[in-house]
């Protein structure tokens, strides 16, 4: 094989990689598109809700029975719990973190900041909890 030819190899190889990629990139982008559109309803009562009521340090089942209500109250289907939880971590800047209260365990949506990251939000919940119980 001359030079020519591998490159020309490696082009063809590049190029269907970039395909593969761009097919996969396209499914995801559409599967994404498919749970906004699904969810369109939702999305709106979770945004409204966001604006009249701060979900960060609240409970996870609190805010959902909440939810649950705006949307039976308007006569709309809801999501699950386990849904409704990773849709708002998913689309709107939380994570869930485990805090005990009064030797109690609760599931709290926390609101993560762009520099932040999970790890970091879990072990300051975490630091938190111990400062309380002392």
């Amino acid at each position: 094989m001359n030079y020519q030819e591998i490159e020309k190899k490696f082009e063809e190889m590049l190029n269907q990689k970039v395909a593969e990629l761009e097919k996969e990139y396209e499914k995801t982008l559409y599967k994404e598109l498919g749970t906004v559109a699904l969810n369109f309803d939702s999305i709106k009562v979770i945004s409204t809700m966001l604006n009249h009521f701060d979900f960060n340090n609240k409970s996870t089942n609190d805010v959902y029975e909440a939810y649950k209500y705006f949307c039976s109250s308007i006569e709309i289907p809801y999501m699950s719990n386990v849904e409704f939880s990773r849709f708002v971590v998913k689309w709107f800047g939380f994570v869930i973190a485990d805090k005990k209260i009064g030797g109690v365990k609760y599931r709290i949506f926390v609101k993560v900041p762009a520099v932040q990251d999970e790890a970091k939000v879990q072990d300051e919940v975490q630091d938190s909890v111990q400062d309380e119980m002392q």
